[in-house]
């Protein structure tokens, strides 16, 4: 049946039919009691990285039971979504804490690459489909991991954590707010980045995949594995935590009594409801 399914031939010798049969078993093991196998799905997911007219073949580097959860989340299977979800975890948290990055950092760069590996339709949402199953997931996940880490650390996503300052340049961009980009857009920028630095790793990272990578609520759950209500709860508890970080750091800034900075807060944040509203 796998043979079948993956579009090949048994090989001839006996010993190879073997070593198949135990690799077979072997997958069907591992992901006993976590991930039922369909021997004929695991077919399937072969043939797409197997070359036509070829014999099945057994290798010691290929891990079909990784294969198969990794095909099962980028299909929207809860139960490799989690499978998934806790060797990052693991794998994370050893290669990141070993090389000194804060807790705060570790779980930035797990929601990051969760969206990455994981959300239908986001502009990366294809790595997951790079693991051929030659090597371990568990290896996979820790070079994409670090690799986004010190990427970040390096600065490369400076524009990521400016995305809400250029968002909200562009929202402050119409006649009835002119006056208030001439005279505010500068220090409220300003307020704002330091006002995300405050804000919790789940709250901001929320923010970014809305506005940055322009997620849905719809992919926002699909990706946190809650009901859309849920997603729009979170999405809305992270605005408002924002906007009550970016108050204060503009009343440190601005010479504004407590009304007028008031007054400009709600400007911005009807406008950054409207700018949401057309995500959702």
């Amino acid at each position: 049946m796998l043979a079948e399914s993956a579009g090949c031939t048994l090989p001839v010798s006996e010993e190879e039919c073997t070593a198949l049969s135990n690799a077979l078993s072997q997958a069907q093991r591992s992901l006993a009691g976590r991930l039922p196998l369909s021997v004929a799905e695991l077919g399937r997911i072969l043939a797409r990285r197997l070359n036509e007219d070829k014999a099945l073949v057994v290798s010691s580097h290929w891990h079909w039971d990784e294969l198969y959860i990794a095909d099962r989340a980028l299909r929207g299977d809860d139960a490799a979504i989690e499978i998934v979800d806790a060797m990052l975890r693991n794998a994370a948290g050893a290669a990141l804490g070993s090389r000194g990055f804060s807790q705060t950092e570790i779980e930035e760069a797990i929601q990051q690459l969760l969206t990455v590996l994981l959300v239908p339709g986001s502009k990366t949402s294809s790595k997951l489909d790079q693991y051929s199953g030659r090597g371990s997931l568990s290896g996979f996940l820790r070079t994409a991991v670090v690799r986004l880490a010190l990427n970040a650390r390096r600065g490369e996503s400076r524009h990521q954590h400016n995305a809400y300052a250029q968002q909200m340049e562009a929202v402050l961009d119409d006649p009835e707010l002119r006056h208030l980009k001439q005279n505010y857009l500068e220090t409220f920028r300003e307020a704002l980045e330091s006002a995300i630095d405050t804000l919790p790793a789940e709250k901001k990272l929320a923010l970014r995949l809305q506005f940055e990578d322009r997620l849905t609520i719809d992919d926002l759950a699909r990706l946190w594995g809650v009901h859309r209500s849920t997603a729009a709860r979170r999405l809305a508890s992270a605005r408002d935590t924002l906007a009550v970080a970016t108050r204060e750091q503009l009343k440190s800034k601005l010479s504004l009594d407590d009304s007028d900075v008031q007054s400009v807060m709600n400007l911005i944040q009807s406008r950054l409801g409207d700018a949401a509203s057309a995500l959702s």
